[in-house]
């Protein structure tokens, strides 16, 4: 095929953020009981500053039980992200109480959305509807033309139950993928999450005591397993990037996975270097991506219509330091030395810059682009924000409402009890 035989093509920078939020439901935190806690409403302010430089904002622990997540929705919407797609909620009939805190936010068109609740759970695990979430995001005005994105949180812990249950839920995961993007196996795919699975350390349990023993490694064997199980999901010859394996610059000299889980759990206030060549973490999050390309047959063989490429000094892990994010944004950076908090989360985010080159996009009036709009703002008009609200479903709800009616009544009861029998003590002294 010759230069002129080929389609003219656009170019257009997509940026994706993913970050577990920490931002547990009301009343769940890390502070003293009537205390400002995990700085919850802070944190949401922030990161709305954050997100302004991204078109697909990926978050777990964003839980929509009680009113913040719905408040951040509305705030991003007001930002260009018109579309959204979560949580994973509960069902009237199972155990599971609050829903699973998955989000997805994107200027691009969400044009299908869906999710998969896990099977099993244990602990504070066992009482969210943890799983995984999937939008279809859109790329051009074909349908054809889009962008599979699924997003996960999975068990938490390392002893042998939670370990044995996390790794059902990973298999769930793959099912689900599997199923989702059969009828379109070749498009471009993007799994991101918190996996809680290591890929720094080794675990192994002790069976007669259940002692848990982390050795450091290169890159873990639960890790390869899980690498291996989602490349096997995709169509023969498709290829599957870990891409902060692979393009990350963050990553310490003598490791191929960097740390994503900040200085611990709950830590907001962080006070190693992130890259001191002395800081020891886990790497528990993960972006995957399969790139696509979608071709058209004609006379002259396949022409290209779609291609989603990475770009890799752009790709990285993002710490999320406050000061970097007020600066960012032509705030007072003085500030950041007010706050109580250092970091945005107790993880590390993980950024992701591709190039999508496609067929150049007109109006749905046929008109050429205005100067300077961009590709999401003309899908926009194809695929009208109002027409592809997500139903939220609101049903489940109730059981919380009924579960936090039952200790109320029970804790009323208990009052009355010691009540009479205080009365009845007193009453014969």
């Amino acid at each position: 095929m010759t230069e002129t035989e080929r389609m003219p093509t656009i170019r257009e920078r997509i940026a994706v953020l993913s970050v577990n939020m920490f931002i547990r439901p009301e009343g769940i935190h890390s502070g003293k009981w009537f205390g400002s806690g995990d700085h919850k409403d802070l944190r949401t302010s922030l990161l709305l500053r954050k997100i302004r430089d991204f078109d697909i904002v990926i978050l777990q622990e964003m839980f929509e039980v009680g009113i913040r997540q719905r408040h951040f929705v509305r705030a991003a919407y007001d930002l260009g992200f018109k579309y959204h797609a979560g949580s994973v909620w509960p069902r009237l009939t199972d155990r599971f109480l609050i829903d699973g805190g998955l989000l997805i936010l994107s200027r691009y068109p969400i044009v299908e959305r869906g999710q998969h609740s896990f099977s099993l759970g244990s602990g504070s695990d066992g009482v969210c509807s943890k799983g995984v979430l999937y939008a279809r995001v859109q790329l051009s005005p074909d349908l054809a033309d889009s962008l599979h994105v699924f997003t996960t949180h999975t068990q938490a812990g390392d002893r042998l139950k939670e370990y044995s249950i996390r790794a059902a839920q990973l298999k769930e995961l793959q099912q689900f993928v599997a199923k989702t993007i059969r009828e379109d196996p070749y498009a471009p795919l993007l799994i991101t999450g918190d996996f809680n699975l290591d890929a720094r350390h080794d675990l192994r349990h002790d069976p007669a005591t259940g002692d848990v023993y982390s050795t450091p490694c290169e890159e873990s064997q639960v890790y390869q397993t899980l690498y291996s199980d989602l490349h096997g999901v995709l169509a023969a010859g498709r290829t599957l990037v870990d891409l902060m394996k692979h393009h990350d610059t963050t990553k310490l000299s003598g490791h191929i996975h960097p740390i994503t889980n900040g200085d611990g759990h709950a830590t907001l206030y962080h006070e190693s270097d992130p890259l001191s060549e002395e800081k020891i973490g886990k790497c528990i999050d993960y972006m995957f991506f399969s790139p696509g390309v979608r071709e058209r047959r004609s006379v002259s063989g396949d022409i290209p219509t779609l291609h989603l490429s990475v770009i890799p000094g752009k790709t990285d892990v993002d710490h999320g330091d406050v000061a970097a994010i007020l600066l960012a944004t032509d705030a007072d950076t003085n500030a950041s030395t007010r706050f109580p908090i250092t970091h945005l989360s107790d993880h590390y985010a993980l950024r992701g810059e591709f190039e999508l080159e496609v067929t150049p996009v007109n109006r749905p009036d046929g008109s050429p682009p205005r100067p300077g709009q961009r590709l999401y703002e003309i899908l926009q008009l194809h695929f009208p924000p109002k027409a592809f609200t997500q139903r939220t479903q609101h049903l489940w709800q109730w059981k919380v409402r009924i579960a936090l009616l039952a200790i109320a009544l029970s804790s009323t009861s208990l009052v009355v009890v010691i009540g009479q029998t205080l009365t009845s003590a007193l009453g014969t002294s």
